[in-house]
C-alpha cells in the first residue's frame, strides 16, 4: 500500500461549494481535475460530519516514555562514540523495556542528534 497525498483543504472547500450549487460528482471532478470517487468521498464526508479538514491521523504510541527519551539523549551526550545498538541495550537492562536501535536513532534525530563517522 502506498502512501497518497492529501487533499489541501483549499480545494476541499472548492468541492464542497461546487457540491452546494447543485453539480455532479463528475461535474466537479473535471473542474479540481481529481477522480470522481475522490470527490464523493470529500462530499460524503461532509454531508456526514460537517467537517472539511483533514482528520488527525493515528500512530502507534511509542514505548519510551519521557524519562527513557532523557536517558537515551543522556547517553549519547555522554559518549559520543556510542552506538544506537549499544545504547539500546544499556537501556533495555536499566528500565526492562525492548527497544530497537532504530526506535534510539529516531529519538536522538528528534532532537537533532545525527549519526557520524569519527575520523582518526
Amino acid at each position: 500500500m502506498s502512501k497518497k497525498a492529501q487533499i489541501p483543504i483549499s480545494i476541499r472547500n472548492l468541492i464542497v461549494e461546487h457540491h452546494k450549487t447543485g453539480k455532479s460528482y463528475r461535474n466537479i471532478a473535471d473542474i479540481v481535475q481529481l477522480n470522481k470517487d475522490t470527490v464523493a468521498r470529500i462530499v460524503q464526508g461532509y454531508n456526514q460530519c460537517g467537517l472539511i479538514s483533514l482528520a488527525k491521523r493515528s500512530e502507534r504510541p511509542s514505548k519510551a516514555t519521557g524519562r527513557i527519551d532523557r536517558a537515551i539523549v543522556k547517553k549519547a551526550e555522554l559518549d559520543r562514540g556510542l552506538s544506537a545498538p549499544k545504547i539500546a541495550k544499556q537501556i533495555e537492562s536499566e528500565f526492562s523495556i525492548q527497544l530497537t536501535s532504530q526506535s534510539v536513532r529516531n529519538r536522538l534525530h528528534k532532537i537533532g542528534l545525527k549519526g557520524r563517522v569519527a575520523y582518526n
